[in-house]
């Protein structure tokens, strides 16, 4: 009971940390030797206090992370996010590439040695550097002679996907989308603007990237959050089944930019989300295929004969993923979270629910509000065909998962039953999705190498059975 949470980690995480480059980052004992090396790599990326976060790995061939300064606002230029990856013996064509693309462009590529596996390659390096994303930002000219994007990087993931702000020649601004691999649906967003849908328009696309105008009323989150401050607990004046009409307008919504909505709470904002969802749900996604093949018959660029279909959700397949992963940190809960998922797979069976275009991915923080004070859904790359409460029991999972209550998740489900032609979605097909969203995200703890990542994860198999069985308020 005395012992630190990375020694609690160190005896009971899985087998399959058995890397050095592994033990280092989650300091394991025996491996400070280690740790010290990468230490000292970390800091030449200038940062003040690099921390090494979102890992993904296979186990004794690659790791890849992002370094993130925890000193500074990330959102600032001056603390762009950089990547760290190592390489196991049998991955030295992947590690002579980065090391000969970095003596091509003079971008800085940093190295370390460790003690106890010297014959690992471990770097770090900008984004510029990204062994994916290399050719799909020089395309579009986005990243500067050290090897750093152009702009204000908004979110990363190593050797998948940037976001950042930039600001042209004009003056205005906009927000680029990058990936390595682009999701089957990108070609779908700028149809999905012109069906009515309450996104942001697409004012550029390339094979690998998209663009969008910048936003300045803020997001949904950010509105929780101040609500959640100014009340300490939680959020003020959220509605109830007796709180009026859905479909009544944003008050205020006039104005423009950040000023426009900020003086809505939650409770004001929430009839227009649900309305904004709704929206997304009715969109009939044969007219979205048929409207994006035209487009792509007139020149869109890289997509031409590709075969165009929104995919499906299929639990069965995610939670198994989901449990393979959790496997690969701590074995030993993999019953428990095998018992749970059955249980959350039969109750999205008993709730089937017909299935409408999805979001895929909701949360507050993909919920913007447009210069009119209008709400406007973002980032759309896992855009599916799913039952209503799929993206209701994802938005409800997050709200859980960042320390809130339910009760704006509860408010949104509310508000979404009463905007005009919306389809049937019951309490229970809500709980069922937000418990199999909250057993999705069971490794999130350990990608970012929290001490504590072996409670945490158990808090959330035990959370998804909570909400299951409608015992979280």
């Amino acid at each position: 009971m005395g012992q630190d949470p990375a020694q609690r980690n160190g005896g009971l995480m899985s087998q399959a940390l058995k890397t050095p480059v592994l033990n280092a980052l989650y300091a394991r004992p025996g491996s400070e030797s280690d740790a010290r090396s990468l230490a000292t790599l970390v800091a030449n990326t200038g940062m003040a206090q690099p921390v090494i976060e979102h890992l993904r790995f296979k186990p004794e061939t690659s790791a890849v992370a992002r370094i993130v300064d925890a000193a500074r606002d990330r959102s600032g230029a001056a603390s762009q996010p950089w990547w760290f990856a190592a390489y196991a013996p049998s991955e030295t064509n992947k590690a002579g590439k980065l090391l000969k693309r970095a003596d091509q462009t003079g971008y800085p590529l940093f190295t370390a040695l460790l003690p106890d596996d010297p014959r690992t390659s471990v770097f770090c390096g900008p984004i510029g550097l990204d062994r994916m994303l290399f050719k799909a930002l020089a395309e579009i000219k986005a990243v500067d002679s050290r090897g750093r994007v152009d702009g204000t990087v908004l979110s990363y993931n190593p050797w998948r996907r940037v976001v950042f702000k930039r600001t042209g020649d004009s003056g205005e601004s906009s927000v680029v989308r990058v990936w390595a691999e682009p999701p089957a649906t990108a070609p779908l967003l700028p149809a999905l603007h012109q069906l009515g849908a309450p996104v942001l328009p697409v004012t550029g696309m390339t094979q690998h990237s998209i663009e969008q105008p910048w936003i300045t009323g803020g997001d949904f989150t950010e509105r929780l959050a101040a609500d959640v401050a100014a009340t300490g607990g939680a959020v003020s004046g959220v509605m109830t089944s007796d709180s009026g009409a859905a479909g009544d307008k944003v008050p205020g919504g006039s104005a423009t930019g950040a000023a426009a909505t900020v003086a809505l709470s939650p409770s004001d904002l929430l009839p227009a989300v649900a309305e904004a969802v709704t929206r997304l749900h009715n969109i009939d996604p044969a007219a979205l295929v048929s409207m994006t093949q035209e487009v792509l018959h007139s020149g869109m660029p890289g997509a031409l004969g590709q075969k165009l279909a929104v995919p499906g959700v299929n639990p069965v397949a995610a939670l198994q993923g989901a449990a393979n992963g959790l496997t690969c940190f701590l074995a030993d809960l993999r019953g428990r979270f095998e018992t749970v998922a059955d249980d959350v797979l039969r109750a999205i069976a008993e709730n089937p629910g017909a299935a409408v275009l999805s979001h895929g991915d909701l949360s507050a923080d993909q919920v913007v509000l447009g210069e009119d004070g209008a709400p406007l859904l973002i980032d759309f790359d896992r855009m599916k065909m799913a039952p209503i409460g799929y993206d209701l029991g994802d938005f409800a999972a997050v709200e859980l998962l960042s320390g809130r209550d339910s009760s704006t998740a509860v408010a949104l489900a509310e508000a979404y039953r009463r905007v005009p032609g919306t389809g049937v979605v019951t309490d229970e097909s809500v709980r069922a999705w937000t418990a199999f969203h909250v057993l999705l995200r069971v490794t999130e703890a350990f990608r970012n190498l929290d001490p504590d990542c072996v409670n945490h994860a158990r808090q959330r198999v035990d959370l998804a059975h909570a909400v299951l069985r409608g015992k979280v308020e």
